[in-house]
């Protein structure tokens, strides 16, 4: 089994990173971290609450912060960090708040889709009426033709001379 070192920002901060491919700028940026690997930190408090993370970024003030509560010399709380919280619930809020205005740009899109596709449905709805009523004129028509010319083939019939049979003699 093998221990990753303990990683702990400095100030000022190194050019460089640390081991396992781990980065920090800032005051207190991966104040906390003891194990992982593949973090990256830049600015204030950033991942202070992570000891044993891998592969996060934190960018500005109290980023990945979970200490929102200052405990005394005998552990209990003493105060609590309530801009911290405000910090983290505004955080949250606006990143639910681009949930739901794309959301609400899906929405729009898909309303705007099915309007056009109504329009396309009452268009197609128009023209199959017209073909219905072009098709009912054609089959009368083709009726009155059929009518016509039953009504020639029995004028023909009736003009047309009796058969003769010719005697050979």
């Amino acid at each position: 089994m093998a221990f990753y070192q303990t990683t702990r920002a400095v100030s000022p901060p190194p050019d460089g990173g640390y081991p396992n491919f781990t980065t920090a700028e800032g005051t207190n940026a991966l104040k906390n971290l003891t194990t992982g690997a593949a973090n990256t930190a830049v600015g204030w408090f950033s991942l202070s609450g992570d000891t044993t993370a891998n592969f996060n970024t934190g960018v500005g003030a109290g980023t990945l912060l979970f200490d929102l509560v200052l405990r005394g010399k005998d552990g209990k709380v003493s105060t609590v960090r309530y801009e911290a919280v405000n910090a983290m619930l505004l955080n949250e809020f606006l990143k639910e708040h681009k949930k739901v205005e794309a959301q609400q740009n899906k929405i729009e899109k898909q309303e705007a889709a099915m309007s056009k596709q109504d329009r396309k449905l009452q268009e197609q709805d128009a023209t199959i009426t017209q073909l219905k009523q072009g098709m009912q004129i054609l089959t009368a028509q083709l009726k009155e033709q059929a009518a016509q010319i039953q009504k020639v083939s029995a004028q023909l019939e009736a003009t047309k001379p009796a058969p003769q049979m010719a005697i050979n003699r």
